[in-house]
């Protein structure tokens, strides 16, 4: 929404909030133990985790990044409103195969499909690549993204995203690498449907080409 952007930005004032505590994960290799110790030993919530277990938590952040971002950007709104307009209870995948469907971004079922797009993308290449750990192949499932995206939604309800921070300050965003790698991986590499990550990586380009990019 150009006139909702152009509101918030006149009188825009930059500082730095501290939002919370994560987690940082990392690769087993033969420094992370000791990185690892010397994060955790100054307050740093430090993991030290398999390569397929990195895999994992990759796909994850990134259905996340591709529900959150684009829909907060081309929304103007914080992180919780995305709950508020959406349904709290899951949609089921059956209402979801609507690969041909004709998508607008206020549509409550997009946040959704973007993360069942993740899914399907996901367990495509997890195929492809010859992973034989269900458990790891189970947590790409639909339900199981959903239920992450969901919490972290409401963990960073008051948040900004970082795509609707570019946004406002006139910057290029991060949607080529989110939606559009899911779009192009899911289209050209594994002949997955990715229609609604396909459409919000273009109404977010149409949005900044509308503004002036510093």
């Amino acid at each position: 929404d150009f006139e909702a952007i152009n509101e918030m930005t006149n009188n825009l004032s930059f500082n730095v909030h501290f939002a919370g505590l994560g987690h940082t994960f990392l690769e087993e290799d033969e420094f992370s133990s000791v990185l690892s110790g010397v994060w955790n030993d100054v307050g740093l919530r430090s993991h030290v985790v398999s390569s397929d277990e990195i895999n994992l938590i990759n796909w994850k952040k990134l259905a996340a990044n591709c529900a959150i971002n684009p829909l907060t950007a081309l929304r103007v709104c914080k992180n919780g409103n995305l709950l508020n307009a959406e349904s709290q209870n899951m949609v089921s995948i059956e209402h979801l195969d609507q690969h041909e469907k004709v998508w607008k971004y206020d549509d409550p079922m997009i946040f959704y499909q973007l993360i069942r797009e993740v899914s399907d993308v996901a367990l495509a290449k997890a195929k492809k690549n010859g992973l034989r750990d269900e458990s790891l192949r189970e947590s790409f499932q639909y339900d199981k993204l959903v239920d992450f995206v969901q919490d972290v939604v409401s963990d960073t309800e008051n948040n900004t995203s970082s795509m609707l921070q570019d946004v406002l300050g006139r910057r290029t965003t991060e949607i080529r690498y989110l939606n559009g790698y899911i779009a192009n991986l899911g289209r050209e590499d594994l002949g997955v449907g990715v229609v609604a990550n396909d459409f919000v990586t273009r109404e977010v380009e149409n949005l900044t080409n509308t503004l002036e990019i510093q």
